[in-house]
């Protein structure tokens, strides 16, 4: 949790590196974060899975603090917002 904190960009930057483009990680206890760095798998789940995928809590937040937007809006309202 420490390295996120420090250097989150640097952080998911060495997920990649050292595991793939796709990744599993446990933040918290009981709450599983899926890290996807995958142009292909990003263009699937941005297009065709966006109505029925929630993007978790830190973008739910990051919507309380900057307003809904299509970066932080998950399912139908970020369909709506895409087009």
């Amino acid at each position: 949790m420490i390295p996120l904190i420090r250097d989150n960009l640097g952080f998911i930057a060495s997920l990649r590196r050292n595991y793939g483009p796709l990744v599993e990680i446990i933040l918290q206890p009981g709450t599983r974060t899926v890290i996807v760095q995958d142009p292909q798998l990003i263009q699937i789940m941005l297009k065709d899975l966006s109505p029925h995928l929630a993007k978790g809590r830190f973008f739910e937040k990051m919507g309380q603090l900057l307003g809904d937007s299509v970066v932080t809006a998950a399912g139908r309202a970020h369909c709506d917002k895409r087009h």
